[in-house]
């Protein structure tokens, strides 16, 4: 009981944020509305000691399912953790493990999460995911410090174990990238190692579409009062990448792995068609090079023009656009310029076509940027019409929330399950999601170990889990 009445509450809450803001302009008002939710918080001075009570706290919340007994569920509340904490290392571990996952290949920031692969599970269930390390590489290490998850004894074959804030040690392999990672490709006499250009996440390759000047734009990004609130884009990198060296990268990985699959994605333009010319001869290239057996998902925002939709259909694409946050009113606080550009309704109509025509449709929907009510209702209008939800942690990495908590893993796992059954309802089921793409690589997320682990639907622990978090069914959360 106590548990719905805390949610009720918070429910009211998120409305009577929603109320006030709807008419309010101005990025310190993102930092209102997200504070008014109450589902992260804005750090002090003390940024590394406040984010590891936060967390030591959180851990300590799950002493209920008994750390040291290697059960799927447990394995499956560490998948959410890493994701939301990131680990820490001691003694030079966390660079023992880089250099074995990469070389020396010079990793990449990218808006989503950037890190290594690793593998781990129990004796029901294997676990892969991606363990984040941005803070890492860009010399900022509060978030990965904090972490009381710790990398330690990593040896010569990538073994170790998962330190989890002394309550258990987890053993883990770390997945080694690719060979050509580390290959060198000169362009304009500048060296750049093929890790800058294609990222290799989990077995996916994913990468940025430059410009015609090689650089990586966001038109968004102009103006700090047009810019989405937590985007981490590199605004102005210079990656040119051409088709001809992409089109080399993937032949490389064909001849070192049997399930490549690619997604494409990139900055937005004003115009109607928000930039998506850019990706033709990208696209066209890989077809002509090795057919429509390469899978290839573009990760865009929907174009105006027909003859674009049309060309996803003949070209045999996956398509993901990302509509974030769900409701129009928080939507012209946290993402202003996408949420005048793009009506959510323009996104709901390009999938019902492609839909139709019998492409794989998928969407981005963040947790703890908006209310849990509001991210269950896109999730099941999304189903209704065949679409599928990517739920994401928010993990601070840019923009105006920078300085903010990222998700709680309680709330990665509540709304990840809530969305999870409320697809399946709506017959597009969970377990059906091809492991390719950006959409079932699993790297950021929970939903692809659930989607790879089915019994965890039916585990006692899991059953218990919901219980304790407000009882979701897939009529959403009650």
């Amino acid at each position: 009981m106590e548990n719905k009445c805390q949610i009720n509450q918070l429910r009211l809450r998120c409305r009577e944020a929603l109320n006030v803001f709807i008419n309010v302009d101005g990025t310190s008002n993102a930092k209102n509305l997200i504070n008014s939710f109450g589902l992260v918080s804005e750090l002090g001075k003390d940024k590394k000691v406040e984010l590891r009570e936060r967390n030591i706290t959180e851990i300590n919340s799950f002493n209920w399912i008994n750390w040291q007994s290697p059960s799927l569920f447990r394995t499956y509340v560490l998948n959410a953790c890493i994701n939301t904490m990131g680990v820490s290392a001691e003694n030079g571990d966390m660079q023992k493990a880089i250099r074995f996952a990469y070389g020396d290949a010079e990793l990449d920031k990218r808006t989503g999460n950037t890190g290594f692969t690793i593998e781990y599970g129990s004796p029901t269930g294997k676990f892969r995911t991606v363990v984040p390390i941005e803070s890492v590489i860009d010399k900022n290490a509060d978030f990965n410090d904090a972490s009381p998850i710790l990398v330690t004894g990593v040896d010569d074959q990538g073994r170790f174990s998962l330190d989890v804030n002394e309550k258990a040690k987890v053993p883990a392999r770390i997945v080694k990238a690719p060979s050509w990672y580390n290959d060198k490709y000169q362009i304009d006499g500048q060296d750049f190692y093929a890790s800058k250009l294609v990222q290799w996440e989990n077995g996916v390759l994913m990468l940025s579409v430059p410009e015609k000047n090689g650089k990586q734009v966001c038109a968004y990004l102009g103006k700090e009062e047009n810019a989405c609130t937590f985007c981490g884009l590199e605004q102005g990198a210079y990656k040119p990448l051409t088709p001809e060296i992409l089109v080399d990268i993937v032949r490389k990985d064909l001849e070192q792995s049997s399930q490549t699959s690619l997604t494409l994605t990139g900055g937005n333009t004003f115009d109607s068609n928000r930039g998506f010319e850019k990706y033709v001869p990208f696209v066209e290239a890989l077809r002509e090079e090795f057919g429509k057996r390469l899978p290839i998902q573009l990760e865009v925002s929907p174009p105006s023009d027909q003859g674009y939709l049309n060309w996803i259909v003949d070209q045999q694409l996956s398509f993901m656009a990302n509509i974030e946050v769900w409701e129009d009113s928080v939507r012209e606080v946290l993402i202003p310029a996408k949420a005048k550009s793009i009506p959510r309704e323009e996104y709901l109509e390009t999938f019902k076509f492609l839909n139709r025509k019998g492409v794989d449709t998928y969407s981005v929907l963040i947790t703890s940027l908006q209310p849990f009510e509001d991210l269950v209702k896109g999730t099941k209008r999304l189903a209704e019409i065949g679409t599928s939800t990517v739920v994401l942690p928010f993990r601070p990495n840019g923009g105006v929330l920078s300085n903010y908590t990222p998700t709680r893993a309680t709330d990665l796992l509540t709304t990840s399950i809530a969305s999870a059954e409320i697809m399946n309802t709506n017959g597009v089921f969970l377990d059906q999601r091809p492991k390719e793409y950006c959409s079932g690589c699993g790297g950021c997320g929970v939903d692809a170990n659930l989607r790879d682990n089915p019994r965890l639907l039916k585990n006692n622990l899991f059953q218990e889990f919901k219980e304790r978090n407000g009882a979701m069914y897939s009529g959403g959360i009650k």
